[in-house]
C-alpha cells in the first residue's frame, strides 16, 4: 500500500439503488487503480450474494467476497459477505458476525469506522443510493480524521435518503453525479492532499481509541431499550452526530431508532391482535361445549366474551393499519 498521507483506501456503502451504481462505478475504474476498495452493499443474510461475479463481469479489478484476515491491495474490491460486518484492521480486513447496526449486518458505519480509526487521512469515503442513514457517522468519522469524504449526488440516485442524510450530516468533499465518481476517484487516490479545505488535526489524532460504552463510559443513560436485546441504551455523539448503542454494541441511528421501534411496536400489536383472536375462538368452542351440555346461561357468557375479543382484535388491526409503512432499509438481492 502507499504511504501515509496519500489516499488508497476506498471504503464504499450502498443499500437500495447500489447494484446499479456500484456497475457503473466500477465500469469506469482502471485495473491499475493504487487503491485498495471494500464495499459494503446491504444484502439479505439468507441468501447467497452474487455481486462479486455481477461486478466483475463489468470491471478488470479483482473482485471478490472478503475473508477475515487477508490484506489490503491496491486493485482488489473486498464486498463484505452476507450477515457479516466487513472492518478495517491495520493494513488488513476483519469479517466476522459483529453486532448489527442500524438493524443491518454487514453495515456501512462500522466499516467506515474502523477504517477511519486505523488508516485516518488515507481513507476515501464514498456514500452511493439506499434508504436511511446508514454510513454517515461512519463517513463523519473519516472526515474527522482526515481522509477524504464523497456522496453521491442524490439527483442521480435511485433513493436519495442516504446520500441526502450523508450531505446535511457530514457536509462531504465532494457531492458527484454517479458519471463523474469514476474520474473523481482516480484523480483522488495516491494524491497527498487533494481537498477543498484541510482539517486542523494533530498527526496521531486518528489513532484514538473508539467510544465504548458502559456503565462507567462517556454517554447520557436514555429511558430506551435496544430493539434487538432489549438492553439499555445509551445516547453517544459521534463525530458530531447523535448515535444510541447498547452494552453489547447494538447501534442506532436515531432515524433507524425509530424504525426498529416502530417494527417492534407493529410486532407486539399483531402479537396482541392474535391473541384476541384465539381468545375469541377458544370462548366459542367453550360456548358451544356449554351448550351442547344444557348450560345455556354460561353458554351466552362465553359467547359475550367472544364477541368481545373478535371487537378488540378488529380495533388492534385498524391501530396497526394506521401506523403506516415507516421507510425500511430493505435488503438488496445481490
Amino acid at each position: 500500500m502507499n504511504g501515509v498521507g496519500a489516499h488508497d483506501v476506498i471504503v464504499i456503502g450502498a443499500s437500495a439503488g447500489g447494484i446499479a451504481a456500484l456497475k457503473e462505478l466500477m465500469a469506469d475504474l482502471p485495473a491499475d487503480l493504487p487503491a485498495a476498495i471494500l464495499v459494503v452493499l446491504h444484502v439479505s443474510a439468507t441468501g447467497p450474494s452474487a455481486l462479486p461475479s455481477i461486478l466483475d463481469r463489468v470491471t478488470d479489478l479483482e473482485v471478490r467476497h472478503a475473508t477475515d484476515g487477508e490484506q489490503l491491495e491496491p486493485g482488489s474490491v473486498l464486498i463484505a459477505p452476507p450477515g457479516l460486518q466487513l472492518t478495517v484492521a491495520g493494513e488488513s480486513v476483519r469479517v466476522e458476525r459483529g453486532p448489527r447496526e442500524n438493524g443491518l449486518r454487514p453495515a456501512v458505519d462500522p466499516l467506515m469506522r474502523s477504517a477511519a480509526h486505523h488508516l485516518g487521512r488515507r481513507a476515501v469515503g464514498v456514500v452511493l443510493s439506499g434508504m436511511l442513514s446508514d454510513g454517515t457517522v461512519g463517513l463523519a468519522a473519516i472526515k474527522a480524521a482526515g481522509g477524504v469524504t464523497i456522496v453521491q449526488d442524490p439527483g442521480s440516485a435511485a433513493f436519495s435518503s442516504m446520500p441526502q442524510h450523508a450531505i446535511d450530516g457530514v457536509g462531504p468533499d465532494y457531492v458527484v453525479p454517479l458519471e463523474e465518481l469514476g474520474p473523481l476517484l482516480q484523480r483522488v487516490v495516491g494524491a497527498e492532499r487533494p481537498r477543498r479545505g484541510e482539517l486542523t488535526m494533530t498527526e496521531h489524532q486518528h489513532e484514538l481509541p473508539p467510544v465504548e460504552v458502559g456503565d462507567d463510559n462517556p454517554g447520557q443513560l436514555t429511558a430506551f431499550t435496544c430493539p434487538e436485546c432489549h438492553g439499555t441504551l445509551w445516547e453517544v455523539d459521534e463525530a458530531g452526530l447523535p448515535q444510541f448503542r447498547c452494552r453489547v454494541g447494538h447501534r442506532y441511528a436515531i432515524d433507524s431508532l425509530v424504525v426498529a421501534q416502530a417494527n417492534g411496536t407493529e410486532t407486539a400489536l399483531w402479537a396482541a391482535a392474535r391473541a384476541l383472536e384465539e381468545k375469541a375462538s377458544l370462548s366459542r368452542r367453550v360456548a358451544v361445549r356449554l351448550s351442547e351440555g344444557g348450560h345455556a346461561a354460561s353458554a351466552l357468557k362465553f359467547d359475550r366474551i367472544a364477541d368481545e375479543a373478535e371487537v378488540q382484535a378488529v380495533q388492534v388491526k385498524l391501530v396497526i393499519e394506521a401506523l403506516g409503512q415507516p421507510e425500511l432499509p430493505v435488503p438488496v438481492t445481490a
